[in-house]
């Protein structure tokens, strides 16, 4: 489950479980206070779950989704459009966009301009959205993602000068793992302790700590 989604969209766990609940069209066990909110935010009309309900519950179920991904989702795929060019499966884009953010921590600006870049560039071959962030070796047995099985990340590699060894390093460094643990935090929004004392100061602190190790990867 993915609570950090939820919250960024403004639900709280009650109410998350309601729209459960009214997708099931178990209606009789809802909190009439969360109806207001899911109603409001389009999720829900006249007792009943709308198409935008029921891609919210299925986003909620892809655990590194955030709304940064699904944004850049929407984003490059009305740029593949521009382009006619073909997307793939948009559950899968979304679930491979959010793997990649997580995994590289690039800034999604990095990642629109170097898929622009590629889409100019080439007029006859292009891959499709889905696979240029990780085309597997074997559609038959491939199913864990791989940044050496992912296209765009060599663009990106090459275009600013990151040196992957160091990248791939990371997981050998106790330090640079450390920090990694930290970007990849999902800090909720309700809940104790915290590092720094708020949910606000450590959100701070975990996107300090993802600049620094931007910074070292670009050394």
């Amino acid at each position: 489950m993915n609570f950090r989604y939820i919250y960024e969209h403004g639900l709280n766990d009650q109410e998350f479980m309601d729209l459960m609940k009214i997708h099931k069209k178990e209606n009789d066990f809802v909190n009439e206070k969360s109806i207001s909110t899911l109603e409001k935010l389009g999720l829900v009309k006249s007792g009943k779950i709308t198409n935008k309900g029921k891609t919210f519950i299925q986003n909620a179920f892809l655990t590194k989704l955030t709304s940064e991904a699904e944004d850049l989702a929407h984003k490059l795929v009305d740029l593949y459009n521009q382009f006619d060019r073909k997307t793939g499966n948009f559950l899968e884009v979304k679930k491979r966009i959010a793997w990649f953010l997580d995994a590289t921590m690039f800034n999604p600006e990095v990642i629109y301009n170097t898929i622009e870049s590629y889409l100019n560039q080439n007029d006859k071959f292009v891959k499709n959205l889905d696979n240029l962030f990780w085309t597997p070796t074997s559609k038959a047995f491939s199913v864990h993602y791989k940044l050496s099985e992912s296209p765009l990340f060599d663009m990106i590699s090459k275009r600013y000068g990151l040196d992957q060894t160091k990248i791939e390093r990371i997981s050998k460094s106790k330090i640079l793992k450390y920090m990694v643990d930290v970007v990849k935090l999902d800090i909720p929004k309700k809940g104790v302790p915290y590092f720094t004392g708020s949910y606000e100061k450590d959100e701070k602190f975990r996107l300090w700590i993802k600049t620094l190790l931007i910074k070292e990867l670009r050394k």
